[in-house]
């Protein structure tokens, strides 16, 4: 390889490192959201639909009271009880994260005043700390993935 030819690849490689920071922080956020959502105790569905993501700055509205019904995502959580609601959240999520752009930070928070007692353990549905178990999970999952940088 050339001097010429080496400057060339390494200077359209660094081009393109910002669109591939993106799809790393896109991959994190989306499987973030899926662990922390799944992870949430569930009683009417509104702490699992409470998980809001945003782009840009936290978003600090929370979801109303009510039943949220079933999930359409079948089966069970990531520690083993069946799921009920979470579509509003991973359905929100999903369109937010595939839009985000290179350099904008992407949030995901609880509102509801009850979320706090959820993750010190309140629920026999979950463990105390599940959300910081889940995000950990969620880094795990990613880092077992291969990232390959496109040289384009």
């Amino acid at each position: 390889m050339t001097p010429n030819s080496m400057a060339k690849k390494l200077r359209a490689l660094a081009g393109n490192i910002p669109a591939q920071n993106n799809l790393l922080k896109q991959a994190l956020a989306q499987e973030t959201v899926n662990q922390v959502v799944g992870d949430t105790p569930v009683d009417t569905g509104r702490a699992r639909n409470g998980w809001i993501t945003s782009i840009g700055s936290p978003d600090t509205t929370s979801v109303p009271q009510g039943a949220y019904g079933p999930s359409k995502h079948k089966g069970h959580n990531n520690i083993g009880f069946p799921t009920r609601g979470g579509d509003q959240a991973f359905n929100t999520a999903d369109k937010l994260i595939k839009n985000s752009k290179p350099g904008e930070p992407i949030y995901l928070n609880n509102n509801l005043e009850y979320i706090g007692a959820l993750n010190r353990g309140h629920s026999t549905q979950a463990p105390s700390g599940f959300f910081e178990i889940a995000v950990t999970r969620a880094r795990a999952i990613l880092g077992r993935q291969k990232i390959r940088w496109k040289l384009e």
